[in-house]
């Protein structure tokens, strides 16, 4: 696995290891290193950890070595403890299951594009970490990226257990601490939705693609008809955004901050305000280890799904009320550009959408 070299992520100037610290030259600003992770959330004025970061961390560490990955993930109120009976088993699936999800994506990935090199892949809000697994079977250099230090710490617990290596740091999404053209690959599964600024987002990506990198991500639709995935409440995101946190209380007694869900039409605006040349929205298969998380009767369904969307009459449909979206955009090669609005959306059959 090659070294990845840091920057600092306000300046994107050089900065200077120390033995528990990354010191930016330029400003003197310092980045601590928590079990060998750099953690750079410093960049982001404004936005702190949560207060009880520092005692789940202690706890997490303290234990690291007597418990398994998912013997660990018991410790973090926030993955099963805290929600209510009915979501604690679907959550543990799909934590458990994520590398097994995050093969089949990397599969369709490789499938719809192709990348310039398969040297250095970045995941932005990496979570636990399943993605990393698949991803650092086909990559030579992997680096995980997430806002929450616990999480990154049960990451490095599940990649060690499957014998994988990778990166990890702490960091906002918005703020990344990398040189320019540092990947050929960056990954987003669920986290565009809960980041403060997509269009910030979007660009530093940007930033950070060689020509000819791609940026996929995944994302819920905000006006699907089934459940919020979150939270499995209906119609969350048919009410104005104020309504929402009241009424997932209400119902599920659950909070409900820090996700913002994209509609189609609101995600092909930020796609045409983003720097990519090449955009696409795809409307995913559903293969079973994607499925098996979700209630019986939508698994039942999920074949009227396939058929609908490979009909262009019936597809726009699931593009309006579809359970989710996968997002594919390339970076413009040296010398080629183009803007986003000349070249239309397409469908995973290259058809317009």
């Amino acid at each position: 696995m090659a070294l990845i070299e840091f920057v600092c992520p306000i300046c994107h100037g050089p900065l200077r290891r120390e033995s528990q610290a990354y010191i930016c030259i330029r400003d003197q600003r310092s980045y601590p290193v928590t079990a060998g992770i750099p953690d750079f959330r410093a960049a982001a004025e404004g936005r702190l950890p949560l207060e009880t970061e520092p005692a789940l961390v202690s706890c997490l560490l303290s234990e690291y070595h007597n418990r398994s990955f998912i013997q660990l993930i018991e410790l973090d109120p926030s993955l099963i403890i805290d929600l209510p009976s009915r979501l604690r088993i679907r959550r543990r699936i799909h934590i458990e299951s994520g590398a097994v999800r995050a093969k089949s994506s990397l599969d369709e990935i490789q499938r719809l594009i192709t990348l310039p090199d398969r040297d250095q892949y970045l995941e932005i809000g990496c979570g636990t970490g399943g993605f990393l697994v698949a991803a650092a079977g086909v990559f030579r250099t992997v680096v995980g990226l997430d806002i929450s230090l616990p999480r990154l710490i049960l990451a490095k617990k599940q990649l060690g257990e499957a014998g994988r290596e990778a990166v990890l740091l702490a960091a906002y999404a918005e703020c990344l601490p990398f040189a320019e053209q540092s990947f050929q690959l960056v990954v987003g599964s669920d986290v565009i939705e809960h980041v403060q600024d997509p269009l910030k987002v979007m660009r530093e990506v940007h930033r950070v693609l060689v020509p000819g990198g791609a940026v996929f991500l995944a994302t819920p639709n905000r006006w699907s008809l089934t459940p919020e995935p979150h939270v499995n409440v209906w119609g969350v995101g048919f009410l104005p955004k104020a309504w929402r946190e009241p009424y997932v209380r209400l119902v599920q007694h659950l909070p409900y901050r820090d996700i913002n869900l994209l509609n189609w039409i609101e995600i092909r605006r930020l796609l045409r305000l983003a720097p990519f040349s090449r955009w696409h929205i795809l409307l995913p298969d559903l293969p079973p280890e994607h499925t098996v998380r979700l209630p019986y009767w939508v698994r039942i369904i999920v074949p009227l799904y396939h058929a609908l969307k490979n009909y262009s009459t019936t597809k726009w449909l699931l593009f309006l009320f579809g359970p989710l979206f996968h997002l594919i955009c390339v970076k413009e090669e040296l010398g080629i550009r183009r803007r986003a609005t000349d070249n239309p959306t397409r469908d995973a059959e290259g058809n317009a959408a």
